[in-house]
């Protein structure tokens, strides 16, 4: 049942022509919308919806819409802080994001097709226990909570800075090949795309590091990503409050943001 509601625009043409060529009726060939339909329909898609006791969502995850028994995993994480792959900051296989709290959670099963998400089954309740649990100070355990999503919080806005600022650079580089090509005086406007794209270098530096002193192994002050990175990185397992270290490289790396943030939304 599951996977005949799945099926998208073209498989249930595809069906209907089959049925017409078993009744020996000739099929009618779609409509130039019908196709156009077809080509930007978004894939129907199964997922799950994980909540807590509060129902605010915690993470949703992709299901097979395959035949037969499938099985999907959480691994009791939010969802990681930046994006994967070619239209993110992160890796191939990003690792997920903090913890989450010990406590009742929800899970639900929805199906997505031609746009609208339907609920299949649920929710289903389950607990989410730590090892240690008897030995941990509750209120210590909340502080890593909060703390954790700050940075989380922060790791994202500057993983979205980096990537504007990337995409600010691409922009300035075919403005100055554009004046280049232009016969027309033009010099005034040449220099001023060399003078953003200066400035859109600086930050890039403050934001995610000097790569041209790394690349000749030049020691170099670590950068507002490198700080953030670091916290996220060391509390990612971490059961106990954290650290002191941690939260003065918190406020700095915040407060040199919101410096880079403000001159990044000037150019």
């Amino acid at each position: 049942y599951l996977k005949e509601s799945l099926k998208n625009l073209k498989e249930r043409r595809q069906d209907a022509e089959k049925e017409a060529e078993k009744k020996k009726v000739a099929p009618v060939y779609p409509t130039a919308e019908q196709l156009r339909a077809e080509d930007d329909e978004e894939a129907p898609s199964v997922f799950l919806t994980v909540t807590d006791e509060a129902g605010r969502v915690v993470r949703n995850i992709n299901g097979s819409g395959s035949k037969g028994i499938a099985r999907a995993s959480w691994d009791l994480r939010y969802p990681a802080p930046v994006l994967s792959g070619p239209s993110g900051d992160g890796d191939d296989e990003p690792e997920g994001g903090a913890l989450v709290m010990p406590g009742k959670y929800l899970v639900s099963l929805s199906k997505r097709v031609g746009g609208t998400a339907t609920k299949l089954a649920g929710p289903q309740p389950f607990t989410v226990t730590v090892e240690g649990t008897s030995v941990m100070k509750p209120e210590d355990r909340f502080a890593l909570h909060e703390f954790q999503q700050k940075v989380s919080k922060l790791q994202r806005a500057v993983s979205g800075a980096i990537q504007l600022a990337n995409d600010l650079k691409s922009r300035l580089s075919s403005i100055k090949k554009a004046l280049q090509e232009t016969a027309a005086p033009v010099e005034p406007l040449l220099n001023q795309a060399s003078t953003l794209e200066a400035r859109t270098n600086e930050m890039l530096r403050a934001l995610r590091g000097d790569a041209t002193l790394r690349s000749r192994n030049e020691n170099t002050l670590p950068s507002i990503s490198d700080r953030v990175n670091t916290i996220v990185d060391d509390e990612r397992l971490s059961t106990s409050h954290p650290t002191q270290t941690h939260r003065e490289s918190y406020g700095l790396a915040g407060e040199l943001f919101a410096s880079e943030l403000q001159k990044l939304r000037q150019v």
